[in-house]
C-alpha cells in the first residue's frame, strides 16, 4: 500500500504532524501548494494535513477541487488548531468547511496545535485582535482571554489515531 501525506502549514504545527506521519508509515511527503494532483494517482492512500484560520479547515477549496481524483481513495484528512479537539466549535469547523459529500469519504482527525501570538504576522494579530474583541462582546471576558493565550500542544503522541487508522485497513 502506497501512502502520501499532502500538507499545507502556516507556522510549522501542520508540517511537523505531516512530517511525523510520514516517517511512521513510510510515506512520501508533498506540500498541497507543489503538488501535482495527477501524480496522486499512483497513491492508496493520501493523508491530508490543514490549520483552521478563522473557523475554517484552509483546505477546504482545495478539497472541493481536487475531489474527483481522490475519491476512490482511503482519505484521511487531519487539522490542526488551537480549538479544543472535542470541542463544539471544533466539529461545527468541519462540519462548515467540508462538504458531506467529501465528508462521507474521508476519516477525520482534528489535532492540537500551537498558538505563540508573539510569533505571528501582523495580518495574523490583527485578525485575531478583532476576533478576541468580538469574543468579548458576543461570550465573555474570560473566553476572549483564552483565545488570546500561548500554548503548544503540538506532540507526536496526537498523531496514534490516525496510525491506528492507517494500520488497521492496510
Amino acid at each position: 500500500m502506497k501512502s502520501l501525506v499532502l500538507y499545507t502549514s502556516a507556522y510549522g504545527s501542520t508540517q511537523q504532524y505531516a512530517e511525523w506521519i510520514a516517517e511512521e508509515i513510510q510515506a512520501d511527503i508533498e506540500s498541497i501548494d507543489t503538488f501535482d494532483i495527477n501524480q496522486a494517482a499512483q497513491y492508496d492512500t493520501v493523508i491530508i494535513g490543514t490549520y483552521v484560520r478563522v473557523s475554517k479547515l484552509v483546505v477546504s477549496d482545495y478539497l472541493r477541487t481536487v475531489w474527483d481524483k481522490l475519491q476512490n481513495k482511503k482519505v484521511i484528512l487531519f487539522s490542526v488548531s488551537k480549538t479544543p479537539i472535542q470541542s463544539e466549535a471544533s466539529v461545527k469547523n468541519y462540519n462548515k468547511s467540508i462538504p458531506e459529500k467529501i465528508r462521507s469519504g474521508i476519516k477525520y482527525f482534528p489535532l492540537e496545535g500551537r498558538f505563540i501570538f508573539d510569533k505571528l504576522e501582523d495580518k495574523d494579530k490583527s485578525t485575531m485582535k478583532i476576533g478576541q474583541k468580538m469574543t468579548r462582546l458576543f461570550m465573555g471576558k474570560q473566553m476572549a482571554e483564552e483565545m488570546m493565550r500561548d500554548c503548544d500542544d503540538v506532540r507526536k503522541e496526537n498523531i496514534s489515531p490516525i496510525l491506528n487508522e492507517i494500520r488497521r485497513s492496510s
